[in-house]
């Protein structure tokens, strides 16, 4: 089993899967993985996946922000 990053190749819409982190004992299966999820066409053919190469130095993976607009405190 490997660490694949699976990642979209066209435009992305609102809601639909970015990217993904998947364990896998292929690229095939971790595309297959994710084949169900809200943007990925019939047959997963908009995405492809890339092996992580673990045994590497360190390295961040994945970073998340939150998107959402800051209040306004005055309001």
């Amino acid at each position: 089993m490997a660490l694949y990053k699976v990642v979209r190749t066209d435009e992305i819409q609102p809601g639909e899967l970015i990217d993904a982190h998947v364990i896998a004992g292929g690229a095939r299966l971790a595309r297959m993985m994710v084949a169900h999820m809200n943007g990925v066409s019939k047959g997963a053919t908009n995405i492809k996946a890339e092996k992580i190469d673990t045994a590497k130095i360190d390295a961040v993976i994945s970073v998340y922000f939150d998107e959402r607009e800051k209040e306004d405190p005055s309001k």
